[in-house]
């Protein structure tokens, strides 16, 4: 029991564990503090909430966890470690989304809760695919290039928000529920295709022709006698 304790411990130094913690902290304080504030921004018709925006900056945190300094180790561990490694994201993803939920609820309503608790899962997803497609400390590129359809292209040329903006739409509006299970699947998904898979299939040996077992080569490349 000790062991797996300083284990953990140790994963958790690795993978900033106490950093993450600390951002949480700094973003419910300023979801508290700030969230009810409007943003205007250029070219914007609406003001934006700052709770709006808030649950990419979130979602950035689960993701940022992933770096470590043996990311290249960490690529070609085992499948247990890899197991690890899964279930470490998935509870960082669980405790930052309860999180924002709960704070949303208790500053303004629980509507508002869930409907942050969508966004943080959307994402979530784009967080990790960025974490993907470039690396875990560049996790924060694609939510944060996001925001801008959000903000410049939310409205319909009749005044209604766009069926597709998750931050303004109803906590139980089924379109944005679907993007967010597919967000966030598709960045769980692709975040654990590493490269340490390919190179493994890549590597593995093959049986010769026949399927027979090749006999051991000596030190000029001529197989060698077996043993009688």
């Amino acid at each position: 029991m000790r062991e797996h304790l300083h284990a953990a411990v140790r994963y958790g130094r690795t993978h900033h564990a106490a950093g993450y913690l600390a951002g949480l902290v700094v973003l419910a304080t300023a979801d508290v503090l700030f969230g009810s504030r409007e943003l205007v921004l250029p070219l914007a018709d609406v003001p934006i909430a700052y709770r709006h925006e808030l649950p990419a900056a979130y979602a950035v945190l689960p993701a940022a966890t992933l770096h470590s300094p043996m990311a290249d180790f960490e690529q070609g561990a085992a499948g247990r470690y890899q197991h690890v490694r899964r279930v470490h994201l998935i509870l960082a993803v669980f405790l930052t989304a309860a999180l924002q939920l709960g704070v949303e609820a208790a500053s303004d309503s629980l509507p508002a809760g869930v409907t942050a608790l969508r966004s943080v899962l959307i994402w979530e997803g784009i967080a990790l695919l960025s974490a993907r497609l470039f690396s875990t400390t560049l996790s924060w590129v694609l939510p944060l290039v996001s925001i801008l359809p959000l903000t410049f292209f939310q409205q319909n040329a009749d005044g209604t928000d766009s069926w597709w903006d998750w931050t303004r739409q109803p906590p139980g509006d089924f379109g944005c529920w679907l993007i967010a299970g597919a967000s966030l699947t598709l960045g769980i998904t692709l975040i654990h295709l590493d490269l340490w898979t390919t190179r493994r299939l890549r590597t593995r040996p093959r049986p010769r022709g026949g399927g027979g077992v090749e006999a051991p080569r000596g030190a000029t490349g001529r197989p060698t006698s077996l043993p009688r």
